[in-house]
């Protein structure tokens, strides 16, 4: 199994970025991009039931711009500063990019409080060779990227849902060749979906994605999208 390809239009008319970084929206924009549905994981959904989710895309020359709307009753993260371990203190949205042939590849988070953690790695092998070593949290700290590669913009709506506006500068990710029109992208848009317990105890987390793994590793890039970007003109 891999992952699906799929067209990415250009950014509709009249989309401004700086609009939308001041963004107050109940309801969050609408970025008439390609929508794709965040699936649960296999044996996540024992956890407790399934809240679902999307993610809008669409670029222009610069970005990748990014809307999640993700459904939740209990919306919490406990970090309070960049490039903490976020996938262990609370919900948060994971994004994978990478340029397709390029071997390193980028993970952002965003929290609903709007923390971030941004980490490159090399390459997959060098993902899979940090795991099991002893000091396997010193290294992955050492990987950390301390000075924003990215802009986001979260809205919460307690009880219900949380939104997620990013973008995501094309040339701070893409470490050979040039940006073109016949670009392809490797993405996946991951989901960590706690709750509380009585005594305010993190629970195990349900897990969801926009990409079809087998198992509960993000990082198996086969089960990626590839992201062609729109050849035409402005999207309608």
């Amino acid at each position: 199994m891999s992952g699906h390809d799929m067209i990415c239009p250009r950014v509709s008319e009249g989309f401004d970025w700086a609009e939308i970084r001041a963004w107050e929206s109940e309801l969050g924009p609408d970025l008439k991009g390609l929508r794709l549905p965040f699936l649960p994981f296999k044996g996540s959904a024992e956890l407790g039931a399934f809240r679902g989710g999307e993610i809008q895309l669409c670029h222009d020359e610069r970005c990748l711009y990014v809307w999640a709307h993700l459904l939740d009753e209990d919306i919490f993260n406990l970090a309070t500063r960049r490039n903490e371990r976020t996938w262990e203190s609370g919900d948060v949205l994971e994004l994978f990019l990478k340029r397709e042939n390029q071997e390193a590849y980028y993970e952002f988070h965003v929290t609903p409080e709007n923390q971030t953690m941004q980490v490159r790695f090399d390459s997959a092998a060098h993902f899979r060779s940090l795991q099991g070593q002893p000091n396997q949290r010193e290294l992955f700290a050492a990987l950390l990227i301390g000075e924003p590669l990215f802009e986001s913009r979260t809205c919460i709506r307690p009880g219900q849902s949380w939104d997620v506006m990013a973008a995501l500068p094309l040339l701070s990710v893409m470490e050979v060749g040039e940006l073109g029109r016949d670009l392809i992208w490797q993405v996946s848009f991951c989901r960590y979906d706690y709750s509380r317990g009585e005594d305010g105890c993190l629970l195990s987390p349900r897990l969801s994605s926009t990409s079809k793994y087998l198992s509960g590793n993000f990082h198996e890039q086969c089960f990626w999208s590839r992201l062609h970007f729109h050849l035409g003109g402005i999207a309608s």
